[in-house]
């Protein structure tokens, strides 16, 4: 039987083939989650330190790897 209990929140974005992915981890004994929304490039959360009253918003992106697709990619981000 496995007695340990996970001590860390987690969001991953899973590779696809040699295209790596993105994983966000976080304590759980010391950040509190509001929210967390995963898209297929984007990750949103809202986090607040235990003890704190001030909420912070975290964002990740995972851009495109090529040229052509890449530039597509932030003119849709703006």
């Amino acid at each position: 039987m496995n007695k340990i209990k996970p001590k860390c929140g987690c969001m991953t974005i899973d590779a696809k083939g040699s295209i790596g992915g993105i994983t966000i981890l976080w304590k759980l004994t010391k950040i509190l989650v509001d929210y967390w929304i995963g898209m297929k490039r984007v990750h949103i959360g809202k986090f607040r330190l235990i003890g704190n009253r001030e909420w912070f918003l975290v964002s990740t992106v995972y851009g495109l790897h090529t040229p052509m697709e890449r530039g597509s990619f932030l003119d849709q981000l703006q």
